[in-house]
């Protein structure tokens, strides 16, 4: 595991953690749109 202070991301074999940006709002939203994803979250909220 790798972790970028400055970029402020972790990196493993597998994946990169990032910060959520403004361009990933769209994809967040449809995924998020979802209600088994809803019932299971506390705060999510769901249309």
């Amino acid at each position: 595991m790798i972790y970028n202070n400055q970029n402020k991301t972790i990196t493993t074999k597998r994946l990169v953690l990032r910060l959520f940006q403004k361009s990933d709002a769209e994809t967040v939203s449809f995924l998020c749109n979802n209600y088994n994803i809803y019932k299971n979250t506390l705060y999510l909220p769901n249309p």
